[in-house]
């Protein structure tokens, strides 16, 4: 009989995980459970925001100040951010794109502030999975498939 074997590795905040020479994940903190990951390819790099839980933002807003920018912020799927706290990771992070797992009456407040700092952002209820390419030195977001219309 085959058995599955599952390893536990503990995160700790700082800790990072080369893949290849050009990549990797690091773990930029570790809060109450909630794992803030940078996933980094070449120079590209994407920000996974766990929560929008103000006390563990707050918290973890001076560790994502030190990454300067990244490419790509993946937000929460529940819950949202209090204005404050959009403008302070917005600031800390400088994101060229922002990824939302669905559009929501309680995120249109904050889609202003993105259109007016031209900053692309997506709903992958709308557009589907998203293709992340490096071509000619350049860095492409494409919809790589389309929701099935008929759950909408």
């Amino acid at each position: 009989m085959n058995r599955k074997r599952t390893i536990r590795v503990p995160l700790r905040s700082g800790d990072q995980i080369p893949i290849q020479k050009e990549g990797g994940f690091r773990i930029l903190e570790v809060r109450e459970g909630e794992v803030f990951l940078l996933i980094y390819y070449q120079e590209q790099k994407f920000l996974l925001l766990p929560t929008w839980k103000a006390e563990i933002l707050e918290s973890v807003l001076p560790r994502l100040k030190e990454i300067q920018s990244v490419d790509v912020l993946v937000v929460p799927a529940l819950g949202e951010p209090t204005p404050f706290l959009w403008k302070e990771i917005l600031s800390a992070t400088m994101p060229s794109c922002v990824v939302f797992s669905r559009r929501s009456p309680a995120l249109e407040p904050f889609l202003p502030t993105l259109r007016k700092e031209e900053i692309h952002f997506f709903f992958l209820s709308e557009t589907g999975a998203l293709r992340f390419e490096i071509q000619k030195g350049k860095f492409l977001i494409s919809p790589f498939l389309l929701p099935d219309k008929s759950l909408h």
